[in-house]
């Protein structure tokens, strides 16, 4: 027989139970023994009803009586099993029928076990924890899967980055530094101070590659703590123009900060940096020559700012979109110049946007450019 003390452990995680049988007396009896042991009860006197209830609310668990009129519990039961809302919930039959012909069949129509009448109340009570808790142990089981699942996309995800696109800008370096050592004589100032500008771009790229993998290895250990404070949004966007200021003249971009002075956000400084550095990257990397950048800024009526970087660049599909946040997705594009891209960056960006408790969405159309939409709370 269970433990008193392990019924309380279980029944403190539990939600409700129904209970469906069509005599009240019985319906009396029941809640009665539930209640007192602090399960929280539902109850129907027919099976139309109870599948009514199942539609808008899932209980952890159904009593429910064989023998009813226009409905019996074993079309009930074969009902709730072949939803698949409702099949995962396990049901224990009250019934007078204890013959082995009527066991069967409500195990084959999905029953969890059953419960003869007239019960013992302890007996009872007991089946009923021992399922609920055999119930949530199976969701934490496939939670702690599904948490499994993720930590191998992550890992794959960071094995995949260093191994293939740190490689990539060291190679350009090493390719670069060779041809300097070799042919460095030989070279007009024109073509060394080339090399050099392409040695500082991909220098720039493995920089914040690397600053965004020690921030993500980070938030996925739980590190990172966000310390909120009142930030200026048009000097930080202001500083972030400028840091890229090399990659926006190769291009022969316009950037437009439209931003106002003393529009405020409440949020960690470092991860607001880090979030529009990587929206910056991304609108300069998918921008064609001569291209137009902009921030601008709109106050909602629930305190929040939106805050939208905009570029009239090559866009993204309507399916990259709807996985784009996503680790699982590999959304690796070449920007026009051919840069490389992790997808990082934008991952990266919505872990932060969330610690921040604000949302991060984006509109876009292939051909006509991208806007990202953060909402940082006003301060």
């Amino acid at each position: 027989m269970i433990e008193a003390q392990k019924i309380q452990e279980i029944v403190k995680k539990s939600r409700q139970v129904l209970i469906v049988d069509d005599i009240p007396e019985n319906l009396q009896l029941l809640s009665t023994i539930l209640n007192q042991n602090g399960i929280e009860i539902s109850f129907a006197t027919s099976g139309k009803q109870a599948l009514e209830l199942l539609s808008y609310s899932l209980p952890d668990l159904i009593l429910l009586d064989v023998s009813m009129p226009e409905m019996d519990g074993f079309e009930v039961c074969k009902r709730i099993k072949l939803n698949e809302n409702t099949s995962h919930i396990p049901v224990i039959f009250l019934t007078a029928k204890n013959q082995s012909a009527d066991i069967i069949q409500g195990f084959e129509v999905g029953a969890a076990d059953y419960v003869s009448k007239p019960f013992n109340s302890m007996e009872l009570l007991a089946r009923v924890c021992n399922h609920i808790e055999f119930k949530q142990s199976k969701e934490l089981i496939i939670q702690k899967n599904l948490q499994l699942n993720e930590l191998n996309v992550t890992k794959d995800k960071f094995f995949s980055i260093i191994a293939h696109d740190l490689k990539n800008p060291f190679g350009a370096i090493l390719g670069l530094t060779e041809i300097l050592k070799m042919d460095l004589n030989e070279m007009s100032k024109e073509e060394i101070g080339e090399s050099i500008s392409q040695l500082n771009s991909a220098s720039k790229q493995i920089y914040s590659l690397l600053e965004n993998l020690l921030n993500w290895a980070m938030t996925q250990t739980g590190k990172i703590i966000s310390n909120p404070e009142k930030i200026d949004l048009h000097f930080l966007l202001n500083d972030l123009v400028k840091l890229n200021s090399t990659m926006v003249s190769e291009k022969k971009l316009v950037v437009f900060n439209q931003i106002k002075q003393n529009t405020f956000v409440f949020a960690d400084t470092e991860m607001v940096k880090t979030i529009f550095r990587n929206l910056l990257n991304n609108a300069i990397k998918y921008s064609h020559a001569k291209g137009i950048i902009s921030f601008s800024a709109k106050w909602q009526r629930d305190g929040f700012v939106d805050i939208v970087v905009a570029d009239n660049g090559i866009g993204i599909s309507e399916i990259d979109q709807q996985n784009l946040f996503k680790i699982g997705f590999s959304h690796i594009k070449t920007g026009t110049n051919n840069e490389i891209g992790t997808g990082l960056g934008l991952i990266l960006c919505k872990e932060f946007v969330e610690k921040n408790n604000g949302k991060i969405i984006v509109e876009s159309e292939l051909g006509k450019g991208s806007k990202f939409i953060v909402s940082l709370k006003e301060k």
